[in-house]
């Protein structure tokens, strides 16, 4: 499982990176693999409303702002697919905030606001390997 979600996480953070656009190939692998995951262990529950509430915060800021894409959302709702509807929410949280320091750094280095947009899918992945280095939790 590890193995997969690492994969997963290099895939969406690449592509994003490579072409600002998250393919949905990596969106049905994840997805697929998830769903899976979670139902041969009978944790349905964990993986529906991870996606659902989830997802749902991802497309509400795809919906509100210009800063996301459905790309993104789609991605988020993968995630909380993997990792349930809490570790999902932290995981958003914590990315948004690496993105946000970074964003900050940017901009002061420049002396430019705002900086670039830039994709969200990698800081996603370094969030998920900061938490999975500092919990000591190997969700996912």
């Amino acid at each position: 499982m590890t193995g997969l979600t690492a994969l997963f996480a290099v895939w969406t953070a690449w592509a994003d990176c490579r072409t600002r656009t998250i393919p949905v190939a990596p969106i049905w692998f994840g997805l697929g693999a998830a769903l899976a995951w979670h139902g041969a262990r009978g944790q349905w529950g964990a993986a529906w409303a991870g996606l659902l509430l989830v997802g749902g915060l991802g497309f509400g800021l795809a919906l509100a702002t210009e800063a996301f894409g459905g790309g993104d959302a789609r991605l988020l709702a993968v995630w909380g697919a993997w990792l349930g509807p809490l570790p999902g929410l932290l995981l958003v949280a914590g990315a948004a905030g690496l993105a946000l320091t970074a964003h900050l750094a940017e901009s002061a280095w420049r002396r430019r606001w705002p900086p670039p947009p830039r994709p969200f899918a990698p800081w996603l992945g370094a969030a998920w390997v900061i938490a999975r280095l500092v919990t000591g939790h190997w969700w996912g």
